[in-house]
């Protein structure tokens, strides 16, 4: 397990979610609407036996300074391998 790490001045909206296993940074001055969800890991899926495996994959999620993140973002459903926002998203 990592851990989550956030900079100065960083606003967290009503209901956002964040899993820290892999770990998320965010920079000074961020904003989260509502709702907002950030996953530094996902489950692996078997094609063979159509489960899950108890294991997770995952990697550091990176988010810059000043970075405004919309209501209800999800980094799962924007890309797959959304890890890295740069300063001033």
């Amino acid at each position: 397990m990592k851990y989550i790490s956030m900079g100065n001045n960083v606003y967290i909206g009503y209901g956002c979610w964040m899993d820290g296993k892999y770990g998320i940074y965010i920079g000074d001055n961020s904003i989260f609407g509502p709702y907002v969800i950030i996953a530094s890991g996902n489950h692996m899926f078997s094609p063979i036996t159509k489960s899950f495996y108890e294991e997770s994959i995952g990697g550091n999620v990176s988010i810059g300074k000043g970075c405004w993140i919309a209501r209800r973002s999800n980094n799962n459903t924007i890309s797959q391998y959304w890890k890295l926002l740069l300063d001033w998203c």
